[in-house]
């Protein structure tokens, strides 16, 4: 594992581990998300949209 491969801390880091190897450690993760009326309905609009698209090519 080269640990310039990993720049983003986004996902998580790289250490160096006591034996000398390189270890991933993963950021945790994201909240849990608050499933609204209006969520759904914005999720269901991009899935149409994407549906379309993939129709298109």
């Amino acid at each position: 594992m080269n640990p310039k491969d990993f720049q983003s801390k986004a996902a998580g880091r790289v250490i160096r581990a006591p034996a000398g190897y390189w270890a991933f450690i993963p950021a945790p993760p994201p909240p849990d998300i608050a499933y609204t009326p209006g969520l759904a309905l914005a999720l269901s609009r991009a899935d149409a949209a994407l549906s379309e698209l993939s129709g298109l090519g």
